[in-house]
C-alpha cells in the first residue's frame, strides 16, 4: 500500500483486521463540520488494527492510512474463525486486545476521565474486570446503591426508568463502547434506572470503591469537573423525564 492511501475508512463496515508487517500507519478521525481532522495514533511493524469492527460487527470508528509505503497482512472474519479452531489462543488474544483498545478509547474520550494523567489512566485500566452476562439479566436496579461503572464490550442493553407520572420510560438501547452506572457514582444517590441485557453481553466493570479511589480521589480539578458533569447529567435526566410528559 502506497504512502497516503487509506487502508480502512471511518464509517465502513469492518469484516477484517490487519497486521502491520512493514512500514508505519496512522489512525485518524476525519474532519467533521467545524472539527478538523484529528490524528489518534501511529502504528508500526507488529501492530494490528481493525479488530474492533470485526469483533463487534460495527462501522469503523476511525480511518487508518499509510504514512509510508506499507505491507499489511489481512485477516478476514472467515480466516480468523478457521485459525481460531486450530489455535484458540489466537481468538483469546484478539478479544483481549479488543477489550484493552476499547477501554483505552473510553478512558481517552469520556469526560469522566479526561482530567486524569496517563499514569492514572493506566492504573485505572487495570481495575476493570470482564463480566459475561446472560440475556434478560438486570445489572443495575433502580433505587439500589450504585454498583460500579460499566463499559459494554459486546451485546445490547436496555435502560428504563419512570417519568413523573409513574409510567415506564425506555431509553435508547446501549451497545459496544457505551458506559453506564456513572450517575449514581457521581452523585452518591441510588440508581435512577434499571439496566438489563437484551442479549448475552460482555461488560467491563469498575467497582464503586475503585472509582472513588482512582477517579474521585485523584485531585481537586478532577473532583470539580466530575461534580459539574454529574450536575449536568442530572439536569438532562430531569429534562428528559419532563419532556416525556408532554402531550403527543
Amino acid at each position: 500500500i502506497t504512502a497516503g492511501a487509506d487502508v480502512v475508512s471511518e464509517g465502513e463496515l469492518g469484516d477484517r483486521m490487519y497486521i502491520v508487517v512493514q512500514g508505519t500507519v496512522e489512525e485518524y478521525r476525519r474532519a467533521d463540520g467545524d472539527d478538523p481532522e484529528r490524528s489518534i495514533a501511529e502504528m508500526a511493524e507488529g501492530a494490528f488494527f481493525g479488530e474492533m469492527s470485526l469483533v463487534a460487527a460495527s462501522p469503523r470508528l476511525a480511518s487508518v492510512r499509510a504514512k509510508s509505503d506499507v505491507v499489511v497482512l489481512e485477516l478476514s472474519a472467515a480466516i480468523l474463525a478457521a485459525l481460531n479452531l486450530e489455535h484458540p489462543s489466537l481468538g483469546e488474544a484478539v478479544m483481549r486486545f479488543y477489550r484493552n483498545r476499547l477501554l483505552a478509547n473510553v478512558l481517552r474520550s469520556s469526560p469522566l476521565f479526561q482530567k486524569l494523567s496517563p499514569a492514572q489512566k493506566q492504573r485505572l485500566s487495570s481495575c476493570f474486570r470482564p463480566m459475561s452476562v446472560p440475556a434478560n439479566t438486570v445489572i443495575l436496579e433502580a433505587g439500589q446503591p450504585g454498583q460500579g461503572l460499566f463499559v459494554i464490550l459486546r451485546g445490547t442493553l436496555e435502560a428504563s426508568g419512570q417519568n413523573q407520572a409513574g409510567e415506564r420510560v425506555v431509553y435508547p438501547h446501549m451497545t459496544e463502547g457505551d458506559v453506564f452506572g456513572e450517575i449514581s457514582l457521581l452523585t452518591g444517590n441510588p440508581s435512577s434506572a434499571n439496566v438489563q441485557t437484551l442479549t448475552t453481553a460482555t461488560v467491563l466493570a469498575l467497582s464503586a470503591s475503585d472509582f472513588h479511589e482512582h477517579v474521585m480521589a485523584a485531585d481537586a480539578d478532577v473532583r470539580r469537573m466530575i461534580t459539574e458533569l454529574a450536575n449536568e447529567r442530572m439536569r438532562r435526566s430531569v429534562v428528559a423525564r419532563a419532556w416525556d410528559l408532554r402531550p403527543s
